[in-house]
């Protein structure tokens, strides 16, 4: 065993007893890169369900949630085949499917990229677009969305988004929110501010936010920094059924400095598959 002190170890179901008894909002991450993510990050996902069902949870807010999906999947309580997108992979219909069959209420936060095209091309994009007019422009201006400027207006427009909710219903109201990578980090860089910490200055709340990512291989290899946590904590990871986490005020040495996130996840199960 590491140097680290296996009574710190808290299981995902303990960190989200935890975050709901320091905040009315937990965001928790997947990971992903394109089509590929890490399967592992959603199996968690439902894992922690039923802990956040028993603590008062009726409400998720999913980045992968368009305004038009969230709208039927409320009223039929039931995933279509043909969803799109993320929604087409098993492991996330999975994870939206359990969260139907629990009764929770879904929440699109997403940004609508169009009104930000809009806004700096007010002659190419109209008001009224078919779907065909909506891909040909996604496309077309698809460089568009890898700038800076543009994350950043998403990151604010995903935590207003989700303000705007939480302004429609009792302040007892508790919200579960499902990300990717870093949206939620409360803590900015010097270019990007992300959804995390836009929405603790748009709505006053600090949310208690879970990382899941610290250890995904997101390339063919580890980095070496993501080698060296895994090679120092794995014995642990073993004895904690493979997937553990810690709160960050509690971090082994290995990992200190994580001020972005309130805990952390660590796992033996990393690997990023399109399958």
């Amino acid at each position: 065993m590491s140097e680290y002190t296996l009574a710190k170890w808290k299981t995902p179901e303990e960190l989200i007893r935890i975050g709901y008894r320091q905040s009315r909002v937990v965001m928790m991450n997947e990971a992903h890169n394109g089509r590929a993510r890490c399967r592992r990050t959603r199996e968690v996902g439902v894992t922690i369900l039923p802990v956040a069902h028993e603590i008062g949870v009726r409400h998720i807010a999913m980045e992968v949630l368009s305004p038009e999906i969230t709208t039927e999947l409320n009223k039929t309580r039931r995933l279509p085949y043909d969803a799109g997108g993320y929604l087409e992979q098993q492991d996330m219909r999975l994870l939206v499917q359990n969260i139907l069959d629990l009764g929770w209420t879904l929440v699109s936060y997403e940004d609508d990229g169009l009104l930000w095209l809009r806004s700096k091309y007010p002659d190419s994009v109209p008001t009224e677009l078919s779907t065909e007019k909506t891909v040909h422009l996604y496309r077309k201006y698809q460089h568009e969305f890898l700038t800076d400027e543009y994350t950043n207006y998403r990151e604010i427009q995903q935590a207003k988004n989700i303000t705007s909710f939480l302004a429609t219903v009792p302040e007892t109201t508790k919200l579960f929110v499902w990300c990717g990578n870093g949206h939620h980090s409360k803590l900015p860089s010097d270019t990007w501010a992300p959804m995390g910490y836009q929405f603790q200055k748009i709505s006053s709340i600090s949310p208690f936010c879970i990382d899941q990512s610290v250890t995904v291989k997101f390339d063919e290899e580890y980095s070496p920094y993501t080698q060296r946590v895994i090679d120092e904590l794995s014995e642990d990871l073993r004895a904690h059924h493979r997937t553990a986490g810690f709160l960050v005020q509690e971090a082994p040495s290995v990992v200190q400095g994580w001020k972005s996130v309130d805990a952390i996840i660590l796992s033996l199960d990393n690997e990023m598959t399109e399958e």
